[in-house]
């Protein structure tokens, strides 16, 4: 009961306050943690964007030439090398240094984190004003504890922009429907424009626009917009214009691998996934969890088949990008992310129009709600805790005898077991030339490396090659350092890689003389209760949550150290 003489509080100004607790926590959630792993490159993605950044603030002509320059957009990079050129000009930029490396590293994540929260923003003011009730709210608390955006929010990588500029398009979109003006228009097409220049898919969720353009029924409007969206996406992508023969060269690249032409290693994963199912079944259900998968996927359901007025907008931006991306051979978690938006309007257009008189109905959505923030929390937490990767690298230096033989695998995901090898700078790699059978390197330890990457892939037709390669590898090594990336990848497929799924599975068993002796990992959890999401895409875990497995030689003095130090 409120004191004597106290005024209520208009509805509007409680919503708006509770969208502001919303934000406030989705940025909790995404900028802090923003220094895990750094200033090690574990990312391989997240390193190639800032290399490419640094090399386009020294060299725009060279940097372009780059056979992958094009595989990541432009406007994030352009954000980043701003602080860089300043840094330039002045004549303290120098990336070899491990702590300007650092403080680069969290400031593009910084980019990231301020996108993914903007994104939270938009989603709740469209939702207030497209929905005439308080659990439009439940739309900006899904996307702000999703997983997969919250995750990706801390990594400096085109999606969580991308997904800004789709958002920030929708709306756009929205008040062009609303107002039919030209100002309207114009910032819808900017919008467009700068998330087509983020990244190409981008088109794929643009259906927002025609809608709107039609709803408004006025020339100038479609004018303004294409204007608009024809500026943005030449001043957001004007590398292009330097290199444009690299450019297509590498739009068809892309082409070939998202079509399955072209099939990289890293994509073995994908070879007899369904489209479309794997997509619901893996992708957003896991990258969106389980309270906002079932939410959403029913929310779509609900929205397209009463698609009209925003119902039709929000549509049109979702299904088109799905039915296009899930069709392709490339399905990685990531390229899902422009859909959380789409799922969490839609989730709060099904709660609000569902619960409306019931009691029930309405403690349900919020038990469901509550439990989606604690899922949310539990995936935040990974980045308060350690790296698995660099603890296994402090306790494995420590533990294991000087000269010990330690075979590991060409991956960003080996423990830093001689640090300074791993704090090269920007541009270092700690990774031993690609493509050679067997790589031995020395220093306090023997480092022996296989190459399922490139040589043991390219080979794939000679198992019998293969186990040679492996078992001279094993012969010589005390110890072996196994991540999942691809161990996860080969024992999918059996027949086309024998040799490498018996490695990895009499391994396992105990069949080779060696004997599993720690494991390191760092799960979402919620104090002893852990969220079990093994089976999902594989970079969805591997870049901050990886599985380290560490076999020793049976009574070896490594296999002793191990057993008797902590750890």
């Amino acid at each position: 009961m409120p004191w004597p003489g106290a005024r209520r509080r208009p509805p509007e100004v409680n919503r708006n306050l509770s969208l502001a607790a919303i934000v406030g926590a989705a940025a909790v959630v995404r900028f802090v943690g923003l220094g895990y792993s750094v200033p090690f490159h574990f990312h391989i993605d997240e390193q190639l964007m800032l290399v490419s950044t640094a090399s386009l603030v020294g060299s725009p002509q060279t940097a372009v030439r780059d056979k992958y320059f094009f595989n990541y957009g432009s406007v994030p990079r352009l954000i980043a090398g701003v602080p860089l050129t300043a840094a330039k000009v002045a004549g303290k930029l120098d990336l070899n240094k491990p702590r300007q490396v650092e403080a680069y590293y969290l400031l593009a994540r910084s980019i990231s984190a301020l996108a993914g929260t903007v994104t939270v923003l938009l989603v709740g003011v469209m939702a207030l004003a497209a929905i005439p009730s308080s659990w439009a709210l439940a739309a900006p608390t899904l996307l702000a504890f999703s997983p997969l955006h919250l995750r990706d929010s801390h990594f400096f990588t085109p999606d969580p922009m991308l997904t800004m500029f789709i958002v920030a398009s929708v709306a756009g979109a929205l008040w062009v429907m609303r107002e039919r003006s030209v100002r309207a228009a114009a910032v819808m097409g900017l919008c467009a424009g700068l998330a087509m220049a983020t990244k190409v898919n981008a088109v794929f969720a643009l259906g927002s626009i025609p809608v709107a353009l039609v709803y408004a029924r006025r020339r100038a409007c479609v004018v303004a917009a294409s204007a608009a969206a024809l500026g943005a996406f030449l001043a957001g992508n004007w590398p292009m214009l330097l290199a444009p023969i690299e450019y297509l060269r590498g739009m068809e690249l892309l082409a070939a691998w998202a079509s399955g032409r072209a099939v990289r290693q890293t994509d073995l994963q994908f070879v007899g996934t369904a489209p479309w199912l794997y997509w619901l079944g893996n992708l957003l259900r896991f990258g969106a969890g389980p309270v906002f998968w079932v939410l959403g996927m029913a929310g779509l359901v609900f929205v397209s088949c009463r698609a009209r007025g925003e119902r039709l907008l929000v549509a049109a931006t979702g299904l088109p990008y799905l039915v296009i991306m899930g069709a392709s051979f490339q399905k990685f978690m990531r390229f899902s992310l422009p859909l959380h938006p789409v799922m969490a309007l839609t989730a709060a257009m099904l709660v609000a129009a569902l619960v409306s008189g019931s009691r029930v109905l309405r403690a349900a959505v919020v038990v469901l709600l509550t439990a989606h923030i604690l899922v949310g929390i539990a995936y935040a937490g990974v980045f308060i805790r350690e790296d698995p990767r660099i603890r296994a690298g402090r306790e494995l230096g420590t533990a294991l005898p000087p000269g010990t033989a330690v075979l590991l695998e060409t991956t960003h995901s080996n423990p830093p077991l001689i640090e300074d090898d791993y704090r090269k700078g920007l541009f270092g790699s700690y990774l031993p030339t690609l493509g050679q059978p067997r790589v031995r390197r020395s220093g306090r330890f023997e480092l022996l490396y296989l190459d399922p990457y490139r040589y043991l892939y390219e080979i794939a037709d000679r198992p019998e090659e293969q186990w040679a390669c492996i078992t001279a590898a094993m012969d010589s090594a005390d110890v072996i350092i196994i991540g999942d990336r691809y161990r996860d990848q080969y024992t999918r497929l059996p027949v086309r890689f024998p040799a490498l799924t018996r490695f990895y599975r009499e391994l396992d068993g105990g069949l080779l003389g060696f004997e599993l002796v720690r494991v390191y990992r760092n799960p979402a959890r919620i104090g002893s209760f852990v969220i079990d999401d093994a089976r999902s895409e594989l970079t969805f875990r591997l870049f901050d949550r990886p599985l380290l497995k560490v076999y020793a030689r049976e009574n070896s003095m490594a296999w002793r150290a191990l057993c008797t130090s902590p750890g």
